[in-house]
């Protein structure tokens, strides 16, 4: 249904080699502006043509013969441009990308141009002549334009909203906003939470309904219950999904309880894990997505789970009612999902569409919503569609036309399982937005979609719409797209990272359902042991969990394959030229999922390949013909850490748009010449070069599109400041996270470190400005300076909320850093020679100015402190977490202050050993939750006052011999856990029952002591009876 997308791509790509004169250089001009009238033609129809496709069978097939001609003009135009950007290389014998103009080419280069010409030229003219036979039979069929002014003003009107709209972040899907399952929600925790005698070990709970009730919501907000945390040791989730594939859920289960497993296990082995895995834990493992009726499979993954501990349970989700009945659910414990009530629809939908709307025109909209949402039967995942669709805008007319449309009561789309509301949504997103979301159902359904890598397989097929003048934008846009689609819930299951932004999705089943049918065989995904056929007329396909030596065998009779895709892993290694020979047009390759361990140089023939994805591969290097890929966008190679080299003539691939190659340990220079690749927007790390190879500091002057992570690694290679200075760090506007590193020395090397090197590295790293609009985070690892950069201290880094500070061992003060107002996050481990954190560390103020320094730090961390003596506290309000690891000098803490550490919730002192008490100043901190005092050897005792701590609920004594007592805590009614280890002295007087401490502490609901856990009564009877408390010997629990 997207072919007019790919029409409209082709009749772009035309248009632009017309208007670079690049027809006439091939003498190639007629069939250029034909091939591009009789696109124009068919483009001005073929909206409304795509239309009819569903009901129309005579359509659809000529659906398909245009999208077929317009893949091959596609790869015709873009090996023309891809030729002559290559000639025009030769002839300029550089490698900065540029349009190719016309110009007299050298004779050298005559032959090249001929053959292209009658080459082109011939491809062109067949094509033209298939396209106006179907240009002829467009005319037969006859189809009305009616629609096409009407489609225009619904396309211009919802995309001139939404681009009005400001979106908060906060619009996205809130799983936690159901309506209408309170009830079933509430007896399902009830069931997963009580005991009863005659209960098995393992039990199992069934949520069942069809497709789009919201059985995985359900599911999840059970999960993530407080009382349901609360009662399991152990949580798991698994996506299932068909086939049932025992190995892998057993995998996955067993890595979720912090074990590893090995690769290629038998199923014997894992089931062996499996239940060492689980033996005496109390676990909760849902199994979402569930489709499998053989009872066998099921008793394989069931047999090792029932050496748990009692009061184990396992959910499942499921469209069939005969999975809970094969999984032996009790009928008390299967729960089926009815459709939900018109009025809890009607606030579904009002909190979609309606949210925020002002009073006047919600009440014109109310009628025509309340007849929409009947139309959804009940379906939540259709209520929220059809809502989604409608916030876009308060049109009255548009409202209208989405209730009126003909797609509520065709019969064609209930017998392909697709729900008319999600259909709708799909009909009225723009061509081009219609592609990029077909796009998706080349993954397999329940594929966790990356946000990131979603937008460069977009990009590497052209279905991001930006103008030539804007390229620079193109990503940007596409996560506009993707923001867009998930507004709309056509995605789902949004993951944020830690700054806030969506990441990564998924799609509902019934949504990929929706997508594999608009895309009418363009996109497939292929499964081992499915039954499915692979489609030969299919252009984009993945594969899942194959074999990589089956894979060449099935793509033979593939004629035009542009993606490539391999999920999963594979134990074969496969023949890369056999993978590759039958795939000259591919766009998108991903090999991640295999083990191959040499790419062949046949590669470098893949002309058309934008995106390449190597991650995890144990390659060693790569061809060098890896550089005739001339179009290639993306080269990813994170986690190859065999990686040694790149290949030489690297900077030849001037469209590369990101580099990445994080997590390579062996990659330790980078070719020449790599600042010539002025397009690069992702390069994950730089280390520098010396004399014997390798890039300069100075090459990354012109790489100021540079985005996101990027860490420069070896700065003690670079000499001065003026060399530092090259790399104009501060025009990086896009920067997020920045780390400085020299490489690490051994002690002796730090004591053997002379003057002239120490200054040589101050004149560095302060040539080495980062810039300061967007970075977020900054890292200085093993500086050799005895100070920080002045740049350090700046205010104008207005948006930098972490700074890590590590082993930079010969500064003597701290840098002033309270002036950074966004600050949350800052980490100082190593600095050996400071002695004194006070006043030059929170910034001297001006005493005539009321400022509060470190406004917003959240964390502060201090480690390997070795000399540090002193410390004095000023007024931190967002203080959160303050820690103290390992700093030996370090007698007293400060006497006061800690009453303006008003919301510090967790206080960590740990090895200490000079330390010999704690202030009374400490029984200020009200907000304090967690303290925890860890090996420091010479602490007697805790500070009196310690009973003012109202909202203590965790308290940690570790490693501390010289503790006697502990002071009254019977008034600290919050104190909910309590672990003492290592403290002889303490442990003889908190004796259960004996010890002359012991009524101190008999109260709190969890105690730890030397390794024994101990339960009070108070805390067991939450969830189970008296008669049903039992002694768990592999943790020694003790009731009392």
């Amino acid at each position: 249904m997207a072919t007019g997308a790919l029409v409209s791509f082709v009749v772009e790509e035309l248009c632009s080699i017309a208007k670079d004169r690049l027809s006439s250089l091939f003498g190639v001009e007629k069939e250029v502006d034909e091939l591009s009238s009789t696109f124009l033609d068919i483009q001005a129809v073929l909206e409304d043509v795509e239309s009819h496709q569903v009901t129309n069978e005579r359509v659809r097939g000529w659906l398909w013969e245009l999208k077929e001609v317009a893949y091959e003009v596609k790869d015709i135009l873009d090996e023309w441009v891809t030729d002559a950007f290559i000639l025009q290389e030769d002839k300029n014998e550089t490698h900065h990308p540029k349009r190719v103009r016309l110009s007299f080419l050298s004779p050298y280069q005559s032959y090249k141009q001929v053959k292209l010409q009658y080459d082109m030229g011939k491809r062109i003219r067949e094509t033209t002549k298939r396209l106006s036979e179907l240009s002829i039979k467009m005319r037969e069929i006859s189809i009305k334009k009616n629609r096409l002014k009407f489609r225009e003003l619904i396309t211009r009107e919802v995309m001139s909203v939404r681009n009005k709209e400001k979106r908060e972040t906060g619009s996205f899907i809130d799983e936690s906003q159901i309506f209408g399952r309170d009830e079933v929600k509430k007896r399902i925790i009830n069931q997963l939470v009580s005991k009863t005698s005659q209960e098995k070990s393992v039990s199992i709970v069934s949520i069942v309904g069809m497709g789009g009730l919201g059985k995985t919501t359900l599911a999840r907000l059970v999960y993530n219950d407080a009382e349901v945390v609360a009662y399991f040791e152990k949580r798991i989730w698994v996506c299932v999904s068909d086939p049932f594939d025992v190995k892998r859920i057993a995998t996955e289960v067993i890595e979720s309880m912090d074990r590893s497993v090995s690769n290629n296990a038998s199923l014997d082995t894992l089931q062996r894990n499996l239940g060492e895995a689980v033996s005496n834990t109390r676990f909760l493992l849902v199994l979402d997505d569930v489709w499998n009726e053989n009872y066998a499979l099921w008793e394989d993954l069931k047999n090792p789970l029932m050496g748990a501990a009692q009061g184990s349970k396992v959910v499942v989700t499921t469209r069939i009612h005969q999975v809970a009945v094969e999984m032996e659910t009790l009928p008390i414990n299967v729960h089926e999902l009815g459709v939900l009530s018109y009025s809890d629809c009607w606030k579904l939908f009002h909190s979609r569409a309606l949210k925020g709307t002002e009073k006047e025109n919600c009440q014109k909209l109310t009628e025509i919503g309340e007849k929409i949402v009947e139309r959804c039967k009940g379906v939540p995942l259709a209520v929220k569609a059809v809502g989604s669709l409608l916030r876009s805008t308060r049109a009255k007319w548009y409202w209208e036309h989405v209730f009126g449309s003909e797609i509520w009561a065709r019969d064609d789309i209930h017998k392909n399982g697709i729900l008319p509301a999600l259909l709708l949504s799909y009909d009225n997103l723009p061509s081009y937005l219609k592609q990029c979301f077909s796009f998706c159902s080349v993954f397999p359904k329940d594929h966790v979609i990356e946000k990131d890598e979603l937008v460069k397989l977009w990009m590497a097929h052209g279905i991001i719409k930006s103008e030539k003048a804007k390229k620079d934008v193109t990503e940007e846009i596409g996560e506009m797209y993707f923001d867009y689609l998930l507004t709309h819930s056509l995605f789902q299951d949004a993951e944020k990272d830690k700054y806030g932004n969506i990441v990564r999705c998924k799609m509902h089943d019934l949504v990929h359902d929706l997508a594999t049918f608009v895309s009418s065989g363009e996109y497939s995904n292929m499964e081992a042991g499915s039954s499915k056929l692979c489609p030969i007329k299919c252009h984009h396909l993945s594969f899942l969990n194959y074999y990589v030596s089956s894979i060449p065998s099935l793509l033979c009779k593939v004629e035009r394959l542009h993606t490539l895709l391999l999920f999963g892993h594979s134990n074969i290694m496969a023949d890369p030229d056999t993978l590759f020979n039958p795939l000259r047009y591919l766009r998108a390759l991903d090999l991640s999922g295999t083990c191959i361990e040499n790419l062949p140089s046949f590669i470098g023939k893949l002309k058309h390949l934008r995106y390449l994805n190597l991650r995890g591969l144990t390659i060693v290097e790569l061809p060098e013909s890896v550089t005739d890929l001339c179009n290639l966008q993306t080269l990813k190679l994170n986690y190859c850490k065999g990686l040694r080299r790149l290949p030489s003539g690297i900077s030849k691939m001037v469209k590369l748009r990101h580099l990445e190659i994080e997590n390579t340990p062996s990659l330790k220079v980078l070719p020449h010449g790599l600042g010539r690749l002025t397009s690069l927007r992702t390069l994950s790390k730089f280390p520098v070069g010396d004399e014997n190879g390798g890039c300069k500091i100075g090459e990354l002057k012109d790489l100021n599109l540079l985005r996101g992570e990027l860490r420069i690694e070896n700065l003690q290679r670079i000499k001065n400041l003026n060399d530092a200075s090259e790399a104009e760090l501060h025009k990086k506007s896009n920067l997020q996270v920045l780390s400085l590193c020299c490489t690490g020395k051994s002690d002796e090397e730090w004591r053997m470190l002379g003057n002239d090197e120490m200054e040589m590295m101050e004149s560095v790293l302060e040539g080495l400005r980062p810039p300061h609009s967007n970075l977020k985070e900054l890292k200085i690892q093993n500086y050799a300076g005895s100070k920080f950069p002045s740049w350090l201290e700046d205010s104008k880094f207005s948006n930098l909320v972490k700074v890590v500070l590590e082993n930079c061992r010969k500064c003597m003060l701290l840098p002033s850093l309270g002036k950074l107002h966004a600050l949350k996050h800052l980490e100082i481990i190593g600095a050996y020679e400071v002695k004194v954190v006070g006043s030059e560390f929170y910034g001297n103020a001006d005493a005539r100015v009321k400022e509060t320094r470190f406004p917003k730090l959240e964390k502060l961390h201090f480690e390997s402190m070795l000399n540090w003596e002193e410390w004095k506290l000023k007024a931190m309000p967002s203080l959160k977490l303050l820690e103290s690891f390992d700093c030996k000098k370090l007698k007293a803490m400060p006497s006061d202050g800690w009453g303006l550490l008003e919301s510090l919730l967790t206080l960590t002192i740990s090895c200490c050993p000079k330390l010999t008490s704690l202030p009374e100043g400490l029984g200020q901190l009200k907000a304090l939750q967690t303290l925890q005092i860890r090996d420091c050897k010479r602490l007697s005792s805790l500070f009196d006052g310690f009973e003012q701590l109202k909202s203590i609920c965790r308290l940690d004594i570790w490693i501390c011999p010289q503790i006697r007592s502990l002071p009254n805590l019977q008034l600290l009614t919050a104190l909910e856990r309590l672990s003492i280890q290592r403290c002889p002295l303490l442990t003889e007087r908190l004796e259960k029952e004996k010890g002359e401490d012991w009524c101190k502490i008999s109260h709190i609901p969890r105690i730890h002591i030397d390794g024994d856990v101990l339960y009070s009564r108070y805390l067991l009877s939450r969830f189970m009876r008296k008669d049903e408390q039992r002694v768990d010997q592999q943790l020694r629990i003790r009731s009392f």
